[in-house]
């Protein structure tokens, strides 16, 4: 009986070594900011490029909520949206992406 990877015996079966000239068959795995990149994420809304201004100026989540008149989790919750939206996994890469945008 054959195996996946050799025979009934333990004896690995030969296997076609591929010339070096030969297209590679896998290719390096994006990064969630080259993902959003590569497929052309959505412009966030003028107060979401607020919130990623302010993001970026360093104020934290809570001034953030305060200047937008809603609580921390709401705002917590947006931003997910707004990272959802911008196909992005966390705030680093939704204010590298905006800045690589010209956004901010």
């Amino acid at each position: 009986m054959m195996t996946r990877w050799g025979d009934r015996f333990g004896r690995l079966l030969p296997f076609k070594v591929r010339p070096d000239d030969a297209k590679p068959t896998w290719r390096p795995r994006p990064t969630p900011s080259q993902r959003a990149q590569e497929s052309g994420t959505a412009k966030p809304s003028g107060p979401e490029l607020d919130w990623l201004r302010r993001l970026a100026r360093g104020d934290t989540v809570a001034d953030v909520a305060r200047s937008a008149g809603v609580s921390e989790r709401t705002m917590f919750r947006r931003l997910r949206g707004l990272y959802k939206k911008m196909k992005v996994r966390d705030r680093a890469a939704a204010l590298g992406l905006a800045k690589r945008r010209g956004w901010l």
